[in-house]
């Protein structure tokens, strides 16, 4: 997504798409998680936050994979990330 790279490190811009995680519409949610990964780990000190929510979209299988790429990006050393890839 070109949000994730236009967009990386701006306070404003990550708080916007993190706020997204919570839509009610699938693709919303889907874009989210995508344009955090694009965004790697550069979220404005949000990475940690960032982390336990993408976390918590494991939680479902439906969902899981797309967290599982974006955690690949954002924390690819964080001991969880590799805990999701292989639960």
């Amino acid at each position: 997504p070109v949000l994730g790279s236009v967009g990386r490190g701006d306070p404003a811009t990550v708080a916007a798409v993190i706020d997204r995680l919570d839509s009610s519409t699938v693709t919303i949610r889907y874009a989210a998680v995508a344009t955090l990964g694009a965004m790697g780990p550069d979220l404005a000190g949000r990475t940690e936050e960032v982390t336990r929510r993408l976390l918590a979209f494991c939680d479902d299988p439906t969902t899981c994979w797309w967290a599982i790429d974006a955690l690949s990006r954002i924390a690819p050393a964080d001991p969880r990330t590799a805990d999701a890839v292989l639960a």
